[in-house]
């Protein structure tokens, strides 16, 4: 299969990935022709290219190698760069008749009737999907071009070297064989025995392995699949031909098969969203962790310098000043804290709203405040409000509230935190908190999230008047050293990290035929605490069995809390069927006829009915 360098464009080098290497300049149409070969549509095949290309190249569809007459799906081709619709910027891409989009590789392995993988740099595969028939075509196969009304035509700039067509599909190991070892082949050898294909996919969040790596499996092999998490990821389980959570498990091949394995991230302590006020126009208050940006309203708010950390959010409450981020940050069913930096006029104790999501006239959502506000709360503090029921006013003995004045005319750091069936805390420049009370049942709203602000009748309406700075959320309840981190340290955030011990969840899962329950039924748990799970099979059902985080069929059983835990309880039908067939000799007592009847069952056989035939004959007499 040698071929024919074009007229111009194209030339030997030196300079290789091995030896020397091809440069093509798609400017001068620049290509190689192999002629009309490598049709490749009646089974599995790969193709492979080392290529080099200029820092920076966006060339719209440079065409490493290709069989396609362009225009329409047919043939195949491995490409870099995007074209009108498909492919990536600075990415490669690889379609077979049908033209997907995505990111591919150098390295293209199809399945015929199965999956087509790709590789850039040895393995892993960096995606897949299903295959696609190859639609044949009578062009030629061109090596940095492709086929355009029949003309071959130069569509590639940069060095093409080791350029590898197989009949075959390539496993994994060979892949990262030939990227360690350029200039070389995979020794030709039997096709992989077998018939069988076993297709693997792994979703966002991880990988998947498998063992033996084969293109094919004979009847009756043993596979096992491991899923991998990413850090920050968990393994959540298997579907299409396999399901359940165990990992890694063993696949027996007895036909084609495709299993996915799903992740699903990790809940992790962080900040959700912090607003740091370092605009210096516009109307858009950036939320720098996340996508809660909030919009400044149109009168009476504005980015300023002089903040605690570079630029401040300034609010004028007679101008309707506040920030409008939308209904969102409800923090339902989690612990949370809400961290401010504010700056107000010595000795002001009008109302003052730092940030709220709440509904004005009742008892929902959260508030952190400064001054009485029409409550019972002393002025010149902070507090925090939150949950109850009602339209009653919010009261000391029930609200958290500082013993430090905030209203001086200096820079203050304020912080609320929320204990899920716990605590809500105050605190005021640092640790330690200035005043904790337990924390009430906790009423979501529809209202917006307000910084300087809270919602009348469904309107933001500004209520503060001053700066505001380094507004920060978080989805967990902060500890007194965080707090203090924070205060030492205006502008930054705490990392993100695992939830701090003694802060486990237990989730638990029942499948079809029955429920779950635990005692103590929490939503965390602390360090070392055991919970009691038990599975309750509805009528007509048995308890099968535990997975995830506990095995077996011992029921009730007794889960020890050392982490994050997902149990699922299993069940199965109980099938009808006759236990046995009795003729008691009967025992007349006048108008009754009695009889004696034992059936001792082995298991459980998810209840009896009992059906009684007479003999007629008897009866008459």
């Amino acid at each position: 299969f040698n071929g024919s360098l074009s007229a111009g464009g194209a030339a030997f080098v030196p300079g290789g990935i091995s030896g020397g290497a091809l440069s093509l300049s798609k400017s001068n149409n620049g290509f190689v022709d192999v002629g009309n070969v490598f049709n490749l549509g009646s089974g599995d095949f790969s193709v492979a290219a080392w290529i080099k290309m200029t820092p920076g190249d966006t060339t719209e569809a440079s065409v490493v190698l290709s069989k396609v007459a362009a225009g329409f799906p047919n043939g195949y081709g491995l490409v870099a760069n995007n074209s009108v619709a498909y492919g990536g910027v600075g990415k490669a891409w690889f379609f077979d008749s049908v033209f997907p989009g995505g990111e591919v590789t150098s390295t293209a392995v199809y399945q015929s009737g199965g999956s087509k993988y790709l590789y850039v740099d040895g393995a892993p595969a960096e995606a897949g999907a299903a295959s696609h028939a190859i639609i044949a075509n009578s062009v030629d196969f061109l090596i940095g071009g492709q086929s355009e009304n029949g003309v071959p035509t130069g569509r590639f700039t940069g060095l093409i070297d080791d350029a590898q067509i197989y009949n075959y599909a390539l496993a994994s190991s060979e892949v990262g064989f030939l990227f360690q070892h350029p200039g070389q082949e995979i020794a030709p050898h039997e096709l992989p025995p077998g018939q069988w294909r076993l297709d693997t996919v792994a979703s966002a969040g991880g990988t998947l392995t498998r063992a033996p790596d084969l293109a094919r499996y004979t009847t009756g092999a043993s596979v096992t699949l491991t899923a991998v998490p990413d850090t920050g990821f968990t393994f959540a389980g298997w579907s299409g031909d396999a399901t359940g959570t165990n990992n890694p498990i063993t696949v027996t091949m007895t036909g084609n098969k495709t299993i996915t394995a799903s992740f699903q991230s990790v809940p992790m302590a962080k900040a959700l969203a912090h607003w740091k006020f370092d605009e210096t126009g516009g109307t858009i208050a950036h939320d720098s962790m996340g996508s809660f940006d909030g919009t400044l309203s149109p009168a009476g708010a504005a980015f300023v310098s002089g903040g605690v950390s570079s630029g401040a959010l300034s609010l004028s409450k007679t101008s309707n000043g506040f920030v409008n981020m939308g209904n969102l940050l409800g923090l339902a069913n989690t612990d949370f804290s809400l961290v401010a930096w504010v700056k107000m006029t010595a000795g002001d104790t009008s109302d003052a709203v730092l940030l709220a999501k709440h509904a004005a006239y009742t008892r929902n959502g959260y508030v952190l405040i400064v001054n009485s506000i029409g409550t019972r709360l002393p002025n010149n503090k902070a507090a925090f409000i939150e949950g109850g029921s009602g339209v009653a006013a919010y009261t000391p003995e029930e609200t958290p509230y500082s013993t430090t004045s905030v209203n001086d005319g200096n820079w203050h750091q304020v912080v609320a935190v929320y204990e899920l069936g716990g605590m809500r805390s105050i605190y005021v420049d640092g640790a330690p908190a200035e005043d904790s009370k337990l924390s009430q049942p906790f009423n979501q709203n529809s209202v917006a999230f307000l910084i300087g602000g809270v919602n009348y009748s469904g309107v933001p309406t500004g209520r503060f008047d001053g700066l505001i700075d380094e507004v920060q959320i978080y989805n967990y309840a902060l500890a007194s050293s965080d707090v203090d981190f924070l205060f030492q340290n205006p502008g930054q955030e705490i990392a993100p990290h695992d939830f701090p011990p003694g802060q486990w969840r237990l989730n638990t899962i029942a499948g079809a035929g029955g429920t779950i329950t635990r005692d103590p039924d929490l939503a965390k748990y602390s360090d070392g605490a055991t919970v009691t799970v038990t599975a309750a099979p509805n009528a007509g059902f048995t308890f099968s069995g535990w997975s995830g985080d506990a095995t077996g069929t011992t029921n009730p059983i007794t889960i020890t809390m050392t982490g994050n835990k997902t149990v699922t309880a299993g069940f199965a039908e109980i099938p009808a069927r006759i236990l046995a067939v009795v003729n008691p000799d009967p025992k007349q007592e006048g108008q009754n006829i009695n009889f004696d009847l034992q059936l001792i069952s082995q298991g459980d056989v998810g209840g009896m009915n009992f059906v009684l035939h007479y003999n007629a004959d008897y009866l008459k007499e």
